[in-house]
């Protein structure tokens, strides 16, 4: 197998879900990726490729997976195929679960955002540079707060972003 077959390959892949192809180790762990053309953030995909190096499994978070492997053309085995079969649907079940635990990470981050959130005041710049008021759905946190809760400092694209961050439910 040469390591371009697997390239193409993951390329291939990665065209099929519209990720950003990625250079990643055969480490059998997810390693976050770009989707193309996505102006909502960064690292909105994730690709494994197996620790036998013979292909993998690549998905954006908007539920689009595909699976690859490497065609070196020759015909398998039924007893290779049952083996290839037999990882993709492990590699599958694997992806579905990080999936979801990813999922449930981020909902219990929203969710403890909201609540740390406060009403918003008056003199929110936003609110300000737009003259309006605050409604009762709109809610504010300090990024300091923000940073505590999700683990990282908040970012719009390649800036921090520092003072009040606002919020709609």
């Amino acid at each position: 197998m040469s390591s371009r077959s697997l390239q193409e390959a993951l390329h291939l892949a990665c065209a099929e879900v519209g990720a950003v192809p990625k250079d990643v180790p055969a480490d059998g762990k997810f390693h976050r990726l770009d989707l193309v053309d996505d102006s909502h953030g960064k690292s909105d995909g994730s690709i494994m490729l197996f620790t036998d190096g013979q292909g993998g499994i690549v998905n954006n978070f908007k539920g689009e997976t595909k699976t690859f492997f490497v065609d070196d053309g020759r015909t398998l085995s039924d007893e290779e195929r049952q083996e290839r079969d037999s990882k993709r649907q492990a590699a599958m079940a694997k992806a579905q679960e990080e999936i979801a635990r990813s999922r449930k990470r981020a909902a219990n981050k929203a969710k403890n955002l909201w609540q740390a959130a406060t009403p918003a005041h008056t003199d929110h710049a936003y609110l300000e540079k737009k003259q309006v008021s605050p409604t009762d759905t709109l809610r504010e946190i300090d990024t300091t707060t923000a940073t505590g809760i999700l683990g990282y400092p908040p970012r719009r694209g390649d800036e921090l972003l520092t003072g009040r961050l606002r919020g709609v439910h």
